[in-house]
């Protein structure tokens, strides 16, 4: 799977390239400080029993796990589904500083 991951400031964006598979047919997981995508491109049944000279589309299962530069709120993420690309805003979780701890 194709993608992009980039930072507008404000949220991690990640773009995957997912032509052909139906919204129904993969899940968004944020698991700690990666990104899962993991489903199924089904095989189109108007095409079975063609005979093929070139045969180049990939089907079955897929998952791509994308490790995520920043912490994020995973309440708060959106996806959104369109032409073929997915794209998932992650809100980045407010960075906490190192805080030194004193002995007593």
């Amino acid at each position: 799977l194709a993608g992009d991951v980039s930072d507008d400031g404000r949220n991690i964006v990640v773009r995957i390239e997912l032509p052909g598979v139906d919204r129904d047919d993969y899940d968004i997981v944020v698991d700690g400080a990666t990104l899962y995508i993991r489903g199924e491109k089904r095989y189109d049944m108007e095409h079975v029993g063609h005979a093929y000279y070139v045969r180049q589309c990939a089907y079955g299962s897929f998952q791509r796990a994308i490790g995520l530069p920043h912490a994020v709120d995973a309440d708060r993420a959106e996806a959104a589904y369109r032409n073929g690309v997915l794209t998932v805003k992650l809100p980045k979780a407010a960075s906490r500083e190192p805080r030194r701890i004193a002995v007593r």
